[in-house]
């Protein structure tokens, strides 16, 4: 969570410090809110 925040890549966080612990604990899943593995697209007008 630490290193995700220090590299801008958390735009926002009900809890940051509750959910840094948890996953200090525990191995969790998320919503990036892009497809990693999608084929890269840049759309010109």
């Amino acid at each position: 969570m630490r290193e995700a925040a220090a590299r801008g890549f958390i735009f926002q966080c009900t809890d940051a410090q509750a959910l840094d612990a948890l996953m200090e604990r525990e191995s969790i899943s998320a919503y990036i809110g892009f497809d990693p593995t999608a084929d890269s697209c840049m759309w010109a007008g």
